[in-house]
């Protein structure tokens, strides 16, 4: 779910900036991915994995650093393939987070862990910031 809401808002935004608005499609899909990272660590940590016993800023660390590196491969893939003018810019969009969400997918469950092995019945939230 959070994968789709993330290529949706990414997707969405992409188009909305640069066709709507007049944003380059560098501009109009980097803006796209800083709003889908911000929503999507709030997704993962409270929603997805919100009992996860890690310290919440440790895994906020943790999110931003493979966040930003996913974050940065995908605009340097989108970028290239744009200026390579491959195909059109809705397409790479396309293509770039599908391959990439595959990639988070396995990684994320590094760093939170595998939701199916945390205790339904725990009553802590995760909030702690330790």
């Amino acid at each position: 779910m959070v994968s789709g809401v993330s290529f949706l808002t990414t997707f969405g935004l992409t188009v909305l900036g640069h066709d709507w608005l007049g944003m380059t499609e560098e501009s109009s899909f980097a803006t796209a991915v800083s709003v889908a990272f911000v929503m999507n660590f709030f997704f993962l940590r409270f929603f997805i994995y919100g009992r996860s016993e890690g310290s919440l800023i440790k895994q906020f660390l943790a999110y931003c650093v493979s966040a930003a590196v996913f974050r940065s491969l995908e605009y340097f893939g989108f970028t290239m393939l744009v200026k390579a003018s491959i195909m059109d810019y809705r397409f790479i969009t396309v293509f770039v987070l599908m391959t990439s969400t595959v990639l988070k997918f396995l990684f994320y469950r590094l760093i939170f862990g595998d939701r199916r092995q945390v205790p339904v019945d725990k009553p802590d939230s995760g909030l702690s910031p330790e």
